[in-house]
C-alpha cells in the first residue's frame, strides 16, 4: 500500500502541468501573435500545439481556441499552420524547416526557449521571452514595440 501511495504521488508530481502558467500564457500569446507580419488582419490564425494527445495539450488546446484562434494538437507540422507552440522539444531539421517557412514559434516549457522564438519569463514581473537569433533566422517581421517590453534570451 505505502508503495502504491508513494508511486501516485510521484506520478502525479512528474506529469502534472501548471495550470495557471498555460492560463497566463494563453493571455500573453495571443497579444504578441498580432504584432507578428500582418496577423493583426488575418480572421482565423491557425495554430498547431505539437505535442502527443495527452491532458496538457487537450488543456492547452481549449485554451487557445475562439473566435480568431483554430487550435490543431498535431505531431507534423506544415505550411498550413501560422503559429506553432511547442510543449515539447523539436528536432533540429523540423526547426529548420519551420524557420524556412517563417513561422513563429512559441513554447509553454522554459527548456525550449533555445527552440523557440517567444517564450514567457517569470521574474518580479512577468516578460514575453524572446529569442533574436531563431527570429532573425526566420526573418520574421514584428513589430518593435515588442523589443521594449519583452526580455531578450541570450545562450
Amino acid at each position: 500500500m505505502k508503495k502504491f501511495i508513494i508511486f501516485t504521488l510521484l506520478a502525479n508530481i512528474l506529469f502534472s502541468f501548471n495550470k495557471d502558467l498555460l492560463i497566463l500564457e494563453s493571455k500573453l500569446y495571443p497579444k504578441l501573435f498580432m504584432l507578428i507580419d500582418d496577423y493583426d488582419k488575418k480572421s482565423i490564425l491557425n495554430i498547431a500545439i505539437y505535442s502527443d494527445k495527452n491532458e496538457k495539450a487537450r488543456f492547452i488546446k481549449k485554451l487557445y481556441t475562439s473566435d480568431k484562434l483554430n487550435a490543431v494538437i498535431t505531431k507534423k507540422i506544415d505550411k498550413s499552420f501560422d503559429v506553432i507552440l511547442l510543449t515539447r522539444k523539436i528536432d533540429n531539421k523540423t526547426l529548420n524547416n519551420l524557420l524556412k517557412l517563417k513561422k513563429p514559434i512559441f513554447t509553454t516549457e522554459k527548456n525550449n526557449v533555445d527552440y523557440s522564438m517567444f517564450g514567457i519569463y517569470i521574474g518580479v514581473r512577468i516578460y514575453p521571452y524572446l529569442n533574436p537569433y531563431l527570429i532573425k533566422k526566420a526573418n520574421l517581421k514584428l513589430n518593435p514595440i515588442i523589443f521594449k517590453v519583452a526580455k531578450i534570451y541570450e545562450k
